[in-house]
């Protein structure tokens, strides 16, 4: 489960606005929307996930196996090393990201998606994306 760390503006998670937000856990089923606002979920040592302005994100799973997230909009995250086996996944329209331990944004708008990796690597769309490096996808590209 994740635990809210930041709640600025507009945000809210699974509907609960403002500081009761900080009290609900997040979890598998969750959604956390904001409009002008911005939120922040810690979860395990070391890995964290913020929901930019303007989005939207679903989290589909949250286990011991593996975290999927299904964004609209903007996310950015840090995510510790995983174990063997351990997968962390944004899902951002038709395209997948995946990573292993790293710090990245993932920035869907419409059907243009923007991967930005500032240390480590991340796998997705059209091969690897690594430390200082973006890809932009737009509709149609493979």
């Amino acid at each position: 489960q994740g635990l809210v760390t930041l709640l600025r503006g507009d945000a809210q998670v699974d509907g609960i606005r403002g500081f009761d937000a900080f009290a609900h856990d997040v979890v598998a089923g969750s959604t956390l929307r904001t409009s002008d606002g911005e939120l922040a979920v810690q979860f395990g040592d070391g890995s964290a996930f913020a929901v930019g302005a303007h989005s939207e994100l679903g989290v589909t799973r949250f286990d011991d196996g593996g975290i999927e997230l299904d964004v609209t909009g903007t996310v950015d995250v840090v995510v510790a090393p995983r174990r063997a086996g351990q997968r962390f996944v944004v899902h951002a329209g038709g395209r997948t990201v995946e990573v292993r331990g790293t710090q990245f944004r993932v920035s869907r708008t419409g059907e243009v998606l923007d991967v930005r990796c500032s240390h480590g690597a991340v796998t997705g769309g059209r091969g690897e994306v690594t430390f200082g490096l973006s890809l932009e996808l737009s509709a149609g590209a493979q």
